[in-house]
């Protein structure tokens, strides 16, 4: 995955997304996604809750605790509901102002991945980084 310069966050070369600096994610057509206020709240279409992202965590919409985070050397770790952290690749590039922006980027991908998943019941700096 990586965050280009010009705000396109791409996976196998292929863009996925973009952002801008001010916080904003658009579809790759264009169409807007979501926007990062600036107490850190994701809102997607229609104010609709997407979680909440900060320069080293992200919380799952509704939760109050992370589910995912950016450790001291770029990894990305998901915490399980019952506590288990695991690692899900790492960035690079991704210190300083620019962690908020991998940790959007990680957390909208990662929002993507879990609402594709069958469920059986029952949702800022800028620069350039990539995670492998």
């Amino acid at each position: 995955m990586e965050v280009r310069q010009d705000g396109k966050v791409t996976i196998d070369g292929d863009e996925v997304f973009g952002i801008d600096a001010a916080g904003r994610v658009f579809e790759v057509d264009g169409d807007p996604m979501a926007v990062l206020d600036e107490a850190g709240h994701l809102l997607g279409r229609d104010a609709a809750e997407m979680g909440m992202v900060g320069a080293q965590t992200a919380a799952f919409p509704g939760s109050a605790t992370a589910w995912v985070g950016l450790g001291p050397r770029g990894e990305v770790i998901r915490f399980d509901s019952d506590g288990e952290r695991s690692r899900d690749g790492y960035w690079q590039g991704c210190s300083g102002a620019m962690s908020t922006t991998c940790m959007l980027v990680t957390h909208v991908i990662l929002l993507r991945e879990w609402q594709r998943r069958p469920r059986v019941g029952v949702g800022i700096g800028f620069g350039v980084g990539i995670m492998h």
